[in-house]
């Protein structure tokens, strides 16, 4: 059981995707701004960032819940 365990354990990483896929678009600085600047992105679980063209985004897991800001900066190859 022991042994079992230690080799699901050894396997997670490897059965894990690393890099990029076939379907994935590198993005420069440029098209990412394009794409984030004044936006509102909505991920999986339901949570939202706003991204402000003045460098400043906000970050909050619900419509009505605290929301938790900072600032990003874009660059080539990042």
């Amino acid at each position: 059981m022991r042994l079992a365990l230690f080799l699901m354990a050894l396997a997670t990483p490897t059965a894990a995707q690393e890099g990029l896929r076939g379907t994935d678009e590198v993005l420069n600085r440029t098209a990412m701004e394009d794409l984030l600047s004044g936006q509102v992105i909505e991920f999986f679980d339901g949570s939202k960032s706003r991204y402000e063209t003045d460098g400043s985004y906000g970050y909050t897991y619900t419509d009505d819940g605290p929301v938790w800001s900072g600032r990003y900066r874009l660059m080539d190859q990042s």
